[in-house]
């Protein structure tokens, strides 16, 4: 029965296709008609397994923490800490009710006893955002989490620096055995051209791999990268994925080749205003941006509210929570791996942001 039906359609192949889309642009080449160039990249209308024939495989691979799921990711929302207590109420509620982590937003110096009060760091993710005094927070939360006779192979998170890392003035030698803590985070501008991003993070990585005096393997092992997730769904993830790839290669030019297993990727969706789709044009690009997020193989993501209240930080910490306990986008690794077009697009990003990023290499 199911043979008979199948044999009624005609064979799916770009010849079909094209001569399909001819017909419906009036005689038009539908590849000369509808390509496009869209942020330096050419998308094409039509894409198939011969676009991907000859391109290298980087697919995601599964999460370290099962709980999570095989394509896991933490859910961090962003605490600003203005005093701890209040903050650390904050990180306790959004614990409580969905969140797996917390990135706490520091401007000024704090207690760290009293901020992370309560909270079990073997149980989430903890990252901080630093504007100034990095080390002083890395001595802090290490001596926290010795006095506390917390198990530091477990501790997950990061610090991720809002200033030009000063690696002289990191000691890491108290991060060894820190498998799953990042202490060199870097904060990644966002730009109109993907391409530009990728190459930016590379430099940055580079150049704070070759200002450290010690062991690069140890250096690259402590470093992380937050992107802003934008509004195009399929470039943000190309972006991503196309970053992971070429870290790959830098991680092998320093003679590290655990396959980009130590990779921190954070992505954050800032808050985003339409007149026409208000009241829920946050939500509905918070979730197009965690889409791309997971996607992509962000490993903590960070969805912003438009409003600093209670409904709308709960709206923006549920959207991650749907699409894990309700959409079920956890349960595969690599949802993207074997798209004809997201992996011709992010064979492209990665292609020229390469050659861009050598070139300034030599420059």
């Amino acid at each position: 029965m199911a043979q008979n039906i199948f044999s009624t359609f005609n064979e799916a192949s770009i010849k079909s296709w094209t001569e399909a889309a001819k017909t419906e642009l009036g005689g038009k080449d539908p590849f000369d008609a509808l390509t496009i160039s869209k942020k330096n990249l050419i998308i094409k209308p039509y894409y198939d397994k011969e676009d991907t024939v000859d391109l290298t495989e980087n697919n995601l691979k599964p999460s370290k923490n099962p709980y999570l799921g095989a394509r896991g990711w933490y859910n961090t929302p962003e605490v600003v800490v203005k005093n701890c207590e209040a903050a650390n109420k904050l990180a306790l509620l959004h614990l409580n009710n969905g969140a797996d982590g917390i990135q706490f937003i520091l401007d000024t110096d704090i207690k760290i006893d009293k901020l992370l009060d309560q909270i079990e760091l073997t149980a989430c993710q903890i990252s901080f955002s630093v504007k100034n005094e990095p080390p002083k927070i890395l001595s802090d939360f290490v001596e926290y989490v010795n006095a506390k006779g917390f198990d530091k192979t477990q501790i997950v998170g990061g610090i991720f620096w809002r200033t030009i890392i000063d690696t002289k003035s990191i000691s890491l030698k108290n991060l060894e055995g820190w498998d799953n803590f990042h202490a060199l985070g870097i904060i990644i501008s966002p730009t109109e051209d993907p391409i530009n991003e990728i190459v930016d993070a590379l430099l940055s990585g580079v150049a704070c791999i070759n200002s450290a005096e010690a062991n690069p393997t140890q250096f690259i092992s402590q470093l992380g990268f937050s992107f802003i997730v934008g509004t195009d769904f399929f470039i943000e993830i190309a972006k991503l994925r196309a970053f992971r790839r070429l870290w790959q290669q830098v991680s092998y030019a320093y003679d590290v080749t655990d396959k980009g297993d130590s990779l921190w990727l954070h992505g954050i969706s800032h808050p985003w205003n339409m007149n026409d789709f208000q009241p829920n044009a946050n939500m509905l690009k918070s979730t197009t941006a965690a889409l791309s997020a997971i996607l992509g193989g962000c490993d903590a993501i960070t969805i912003k509210p438009e409003e600093d209240s209670f409904f709308k930080g709960r709206i923006a910490r549920n959207v991650l929570t749907i699409l894990r306990e309700e959409s079920y986008l956890n349960q595969t690794a690599d949802a993207m791996a074997g798209s004809y077009y997201l992996e011709s697009l992010t064979d492209q990003l990665a292609k020229t942001a390469w050659t861009k990023f050598q070139q300034k290499v030599k420059a």
